[in-house]
């Protein structure tokens, strides 16, 4: 009986950031905030290939939340309407029926 373990590889915050094509930061803000594992060796921080392919993964398998995907680019604007989620998904049905430079000169209108 052997006493060989199998490790799988692990990524460094940096590593992995370049692979998400994210900042180290936002790498950081979601290990700290328990959105993503990983394991603290003294200072450092490593990331097993596991969790970045179940980060893939679950992006494949459950897409964004209709409410949440849309809007959140304009959440801090106060010139939109109320209500967010109609609004988007105003402009989703109507996507279908015009073309996006259609729809691009109407929101702008809309607002301006």
């Amino acid at each position: 009986m052997s006493n060989v373990s199998y490790y799988e590889d692990v990524f460094s915050i940096e590593e992995v950031a370049r692979i998400l094509k994210v900042s180290r930061r936002y790498i950081m803000k979601l290990i700290k905030e328990g959105e993503f594992a990983a394991i603290k060796i003294g200072k450092e921080y490593r990331v097993p290939k596991s969790v970045i392919d179940s980060f893939f993964n679950q992006a494949v398998i459950s897409p964004f939340p209709t409410e949440g995907y849309g809007y959140g680019i304009w959440a801090e604007r106060t010139d939109l309407p109320d209500n967010s989620v109609e609004y988007v998904n105003k402009i989703r049905e109507e996507s279908n029926k015009k073309s996006l430079s259609d729809i691009i000169s109407e929101a702008e209108e809309s607002i301006g």
